[in-house]
């Protein structure tokens, strides 16, 4: 059985966010828990440290996709 995060019933709102959810898991995979002194500044550098790596690898991603396609003979316009 999975554990149920959130539970509602009425009507329907699709622009609903739910901040909580995201801070339990920040927490959970943090590695440190989110009330010592300094676990916001520790937070935002792990985020950063993230964001930095899915640039890479998203930058890396495309290029390795474009030597692929040069490599089969298409061309890029």
């Amino acid at each position: 059985m999975v554990p149920t995060f959130v539970s509602a019933e009425g009507q329907t709102n699709a622009d609903v966010y739910y901040e909580l959810a995201d801070v339990c898991t920040l927490g959970a995979f943090a590695g440190f828990s989110l009330d010592e002194p300094d676990a916001l500044e520790r937070l935002g550098k792990r985020i950063a440290d993230a964001t930095n790596l899915a640039d890479r690898f998203m930058n890396a991603a495309e290029e390795f996709i474009v030597a692929v396609l040069n490599a089969e003979g298409w061309e890029m316009h």
